[in-house]
């Protein structure tokens, strides 16, 4: 009888997940919620999924396609499937899509644990960039992106004070490890740095926390195996915060190119930084590939999704002497 069920398991975090899942669950017990899509990330995570042999069934969570017949009651409901690139203007995968996802639970047990991956982007708006984000910072999101999933959040909160079941949300900082998605930052600078581009070069300045995939899948299943005291809980997840200048150095000294820094004064990445800073006034105003690049900027220049690692930890302090550091992990091991 499958009782742990997985969506997104084709995803960055999720097909490590199911690897793991499967040395501490019996793969019986498992059913992977997948997209009839046919993108390279999803045919390579289904081609693991096979290899691992799991059960999957194909859905679509903003339709509800293939939602009606789902097993009932399950035990353990890992919801990783999202809309994660920012530019898309389609980001109903996140609210919607948990809306239909739940719905295909309609007596669902008290007994029931879901973990859902959100993201530290719904902080991307704040004005107090002179404090990092805790558990208590209020969201403040700037972007489709991070309303949808600060939405998803709400719905999740509200279900578990209907029905009583328990719910882990993991507020993700950027997650980095081999193999991240096409066209995301770490893929976009190693392109970058290839082609000695100016642009990683740059003495950027705003702070981003990092925390690295496979930790976020050890903490997402040891919190599978304990039911929170509060049935609703957040934990920000990241473990050290770099600026894209130190992320870029590290990757030079990966791809064994040269580095060396541009800088520019700080009284220009103050001037940069408070006009990005603004740009959410002018949303509705400004079309989507621009927004998005002036979106993207702000997180860059300012110390928009800094965060406080001691805050992470909360349910998992004995991962914090193991968890891997970029600086060092990223050059050594990957």
């Amino acid at each position: 009888m499958e009782d742990i069920i997985v969506t997104g398991a084709t995803g960055f975090i999720g097909r490590r997940l199911i690897r793991e899942l499967l040395k501490v669950y019996d793969k019986e017990r498992i059913l992977c919620l997948i997209r009839d899509k046919t993108d390279d990330l999803e045919i390579s995570g289904r081609q693991i999924l096979s290899e691992l042999n799991v059960k999957i069934k194909y859905i679509d969570l903003v339709s509800g396609t293939g939602l009606k017949d789902l097993p009932q009651n399950p035990k353990l409901i890992f919801h990783l499937a999202a809309s994660t690139e920012s530019g898309d203007k389609d980001h109903r995968c996140n609210d919607e899509g948990t809306i239909n996802l739940l719905k295909a639970f309609p007596n669902i047990s008290s007994e029931t644990k879901i973990i859902f991956t959100s993201t530290t982007a719904i902080y991307a708006g704040r004005e107090d960039l002179d404090q990092p984000i805790i558990k208590n910072t209020i969201p403040f999101p700037s972007n489709e992106y991070g309303r949808t999933k600060l939405f998803a959040e709400h719905v999740l909160k509200d279900k578990t004070e209907k029905s009583g079941i328990n719910c882990s949300v993991f507020r993700l900082s950027t997650v980095w490890g081999e193999g991240t998605r096409k066209n995301g930052l770490f893929d976009k600078m190693n392109k970058l740095v290839r082609n000695n581009s100016i642009i990683p070069r740059l003495n950027w300045q705003g702070k981003t926390g990092l925390v690295n995939v496979d930790d976020v899948v050890r903490i997402l299943i040891n919190k599978s195996f304990n039911r929170s005291d509060e049935n609703f809980e957040i934990c920000i997840l990241c473990h050290e915060n770099l600026t894209l200048a130190e992320i870029s150095e590290v990757i030079h000294r990966k791809s064994k190119v040269r580095y060396s820094q541009i800088w520019l004064p700080l009284f220009f990445w103050n001037f940069a930084g408070s006009i990005v800073k603004k740009t959410g006034l002018f949303e509705k105003f400004t079309p989507n590939g621009l927004y998005n690049l002036l979106w993207r900027l702000n997180l860059i220049i300012n110390d928009s999704l800094y965060c406080k690692p001691d805050e992470s930890y909360a349910e998992t302090n004995k991962f914090k002497t193991s968890m891997k550091n970029f600086k060092v992990d990223y050059l050594n091991n990957e």
